[in-house]
């Protein structure tokens, strides 16, 4: 109808809106190749002012489905083109959008600072126009920015302010997506009752709406809650459906993460070569992305470490600290760094590893994240019991389990008990003279 009535602007706005709905049903390449004959028959030289506000709208859409596709260069370009056209034609809303695209684009390219800078931007941009689905969207991401960054005052901020979005616009998708990122900021808070119930509200949403691009990522932050609880075969299960719903929807980082959580579970019931075997002979760091490359590359460190290739382990924990730093993600580095110093305790290096666990816990008290803390005090205990320093171990136990009994987690707690009693054993040796080392408490029984 448009295009009979010479309308490119109210035509490139529907292509938009048809190219959004190949970005959440998983079809981008089809979205990508009907936008692509598009602009080819639109910009061109001389272009007049409605068909520059359609080229606009159409490259700024481009932009989404370049970043679902994980061409985020591309992404970068299409956006970039977009904002351009949205300045010569002076249109707020549609700038907004670009803009949102590029900072996205900046982040999966390795600029954080860059990145949230014009996302913030965009959120302003948005605002003017009431450009709600841009809003709500390019808060989802800055969410995700300042919540690695440990900034949780900020991403808690974004996700109430996408929740309050979602429900205006009767977004359940986006509402979902809100919810679950609120009921991991609770998480990392060590609220995991208030958690439990935002998590499961999103899982809810999530299935109470047609699959797309966003429903995955709900189970699989339930999933995060589930492990540290320690209730491990419902962590399996909820892993399992973020992978079957990100693989239908063609989400490729929720589904490489959620295949990394499943990875860490491998390792935590005792099968770290199985998770080795899964991760291949080699992991390259080129194809990894800033919002999992941290955790899988910890995951895969930490296996290293449990078969006893201490070395191994320290390489893959080194690559997963410079990412960690690069991107300023403190919320995985804060485990990073705690594999990190266990592979360097294993190696014998007790001064390095020390100097890694204060960093780690400067990092976990300062956001604050209580179950990354406990974690971090349970590994300083460890690198006592390796240099034979019982009383400092428990004293490093004790405080791991008071914070894991606070939080629920079970699986946790019941380890570091047996580690104590087992250090109880070693310190009664030690006084008797009989003590020479102890490091099969390390691994426990959960």
């Amino acid at each position: 109808i448009h295009d009979i009535r010479n309308d490119p602007e109210g035509a490139g706005r529907v292509e938009a809106r048809i190219a959004q709905t190949h970005f959440r049903r998983g079809t981008r390449e089809k979205g990508i190749a009907r936008l692509a004959s598009y602009l080819e028959l639109l910009d061109k030289p001389g272009a007049t002012e409605g068909v520059r506000r359609s080229l606009a709208v159409l490259y700024s859409a481009l932009a989404r489905l370049y970043w679902a596709r994980t061409q985020f260069a591309e992404c970068r370009d299409a956006a970039e083109r977009g904002a351009s056209l949205s300045h010569t034609v002076a249109d707020t809303g549609t700038l907004a959008e670009a803009e949102m695209m590029r900072g996205n684009a900046l982040l999966w390219l390795g600029s954080p600072d860059e990145g949230i800078a014009v996302l913030e931007t965009a959120v302003l941009l948005a605002e003017r126009p009431g450009a709600l689905d841009t809003l709500g969207t390019a808060l989802l991401t800055l969410y995700l920015a300042y919540a690695v960054r440990g900034e949780f005052d900020r991403s808690r901020e974004c996700g109430e302010r996408g929740v309050a979005i979602a429900n205006k616009t009767g977004d359940t998708d986006l509402l979902a997506m809100h919810t679950a990122n609120l009921g991991l900021q609770y998480f990392y808070l060590g609220d995991w009752e208030k958690a439990c119930g935002y998590l499961e509200r999103a899982v809810g949403l999530a299935r109470s709406t047609q699959p797309s691009y966003f429903s995955s990522l709900s189970s699989a932050y339930l999933g995060v809650l589930r492990k540290a609880q320690g209730a491990w075969d419902h962590a399996t299960r909820c892993f399992a459906d973020a992978v079957a719903l990100a693989r239908q929807a063609g989400n490729h980082e929720v589904l490489r993460y959620a295949q990394s959580r499943l990875l860490e579970l491998e390792v935590l019931q005792g099968r770290p070569a199985e998770a080795i075997a899964s991760l291949g002979p080699r992991v390259e760091v080129s194809d990894l992305t800033w919002w999992y490359d941290v955790l899988v590359l910890s995951v895969l460190a930490e296996a290293h470490a449990d078969t006893g290739e201490a070395a191994r382990a320290e390489a893959a924990a080194d690559l997963a600290l410079g990412r960690a730093r690069l991107m300023r993600n403190r919320v995985d580095g804060v485990e990073a760094l705690r594999v990190h110093a266990k592979s360097l305790s294993m190696q014998g290096r007790a001064e390095e590893a020390r100097a890694s666990l204060e960093e780690a816990l400067s990092w976990a008290r300062s956001m604050p994240y209580p179950y990354a803390e406990a974690r971090i005090l349970y590994e300083y205990g460890m690198l006592h019991v390796r240099e034979r320093e019982p009383e400092k171990a428990r004293g490093r136990l004790y405080a791991a389990l008071e914070i894991f009994g606070q939080l629920g987690a079970e699986k946790d707690a019941r380890q570091t008990h047996q580690t104590l009693e087992a250090t109880k054993l070693a310190s009664d040796l030690c006084q008797d003279g009989l003590f020479r080392g102890h490091d099969r408490a390390s691994r426990g029984s959960r």
